[in-house]
């Protein structure tokens, strides 16, 4: 990386104790997110390479009001053909906890993830400390989920120790694929 070219020409240059760059490369690489340090359209276009400039494959368009909506017509991509009472409202999560973090980077969606729960292709989750259901996979490792989340009983606070179950479970789990 550059980092890594700056920090050896600096200690060929100078006498000086230089320290090493910290470099997050290999826990990205260990986690499975995306690593490689993306150069912005704008750049790529002033410098004439617009053959590597990069177009969303499937660009959503943006969500008409409902007063924009026909009834007859379905809803534009990226909405919702569900009322706004039946989606819910987005929540965050006040007290995320960190160790969470590599998987809110990940694209990785944890509906994805429930589905193959659902297909037995991966383990159940760990059971709530709410109710006699899963843990919410969103709410706890994205940081936000749904206000009308099948699972939103278990919107609530966690220590680390009782994180533990759930943490194992994305370690073995949460996957890019």
């Amino acid at each position: 990386t550059l980092q890594c070219s700056r920090y050896f020409r600096d200690k060929a240059k100078f006498p000086r104790n230089i320290e090493f760059p910290v470099l997050d490369l290999f826990d990205k690489l260990e986690v499975g997110d995306n690593w490689e340090q993306k150069i912005p359209s704008a750049v790529l276009t002033k410098l004439g390479l617009t053959n590597y400039v990069r177009t969303p494959r499937n660009p959503i368009a943006p969500r008409l009001p409902p007063s924009q909506q026909s009834e007859g017509r379905p809803a534009p991509p990226g909405g919702s053909a569900l009322p706004d009472s039946a989606r819910g409202e987005r929540i965050l999560n006040p007290t995320f906890d960190s160790m969470f973090s590599p998987f809110k980077e990940m694209n990785v969606s944890c509906k994805s993830l429930r589905d193959k729960i659902n297909t037995g292709l991966l383990p159940d989750l760990p059971v709530s400390k709410k109710y006699d259901g899963p843990m919410c996979l969103a709410y706890h490792t994205k940081g936000l989920c749904m206000t009308n989340c099948r699972c939103n009983q278990d919107h609530v606070s966690y220590s680390a120790e009782e994180y533990s179950t759930l943490k194992t479970w994305c370690d073995n789990n949460f996957r890019i694929a």
